[in-house]
């Protein structure tokens, strides 16, 4: 009967690391689901967080296979945003190609990068205002 509760114990808490590491995997995989907003609404969201925007120009989206880009200039330096449509295949393989290696390679430069979702952040690492940039794209949802 020892032998019984003892057992029955090894598996309850075995059980219960196994939950936990569920969960916690969950956590870490947990993405964000913007795919339907747009850059108009990141521009937007920027604005209303306090963030100045001096200008908006359209830059070419094809350099890096995205949906749509724009470069703003905050701060006196620009700062490129490019949407993802993450329900096509090929822009999903390379948004998430960017967040794994964590860099993309724009006209031969490898610059650093930022991912929120459908959203690639570059030309922020230069920036004065790096810090707030990086806290309202990252809470863009």
């Amino acid at each position: 009967m020892k032998e019984h509760i003892n057992l029955f114990r090894l598996f309850s808490g075995a059980a219960v690391l196994l939950c936990t590491l569920l969960l916690s995997a969950c956590a870490w995989f947990q993405t964000v689901d913007n795919n339907d907003l747009t850059i108009p609404d990141m521009i937007s969201y920027f604005k209303t967080k306090g963030v100045d925007i001096q200008s908006i120009s359209l830059i070419r989206r094809d350099v890096v296979h995205a949906d749509d880009a724009v470069s703003i200039m905050i701060a006196d330096r620009e700062i490129g945003i490019y949407k993802f449509n993450k329900k096509l295949k090929r822009e999903r393989d390379k948004i998430e190609k960017a967040e794994l290696e964590g860099f993309i390679y724009l006209v031969g430069d490898k610059k650093p990068v930022i991912i929120n979702g459908s959203f690639l952040l570059v030309g922020y690492d230069t920036n004065p205002q790096e810090k707030q940039i990086v806290e309202v794209f990252k809470s863009f949802k």
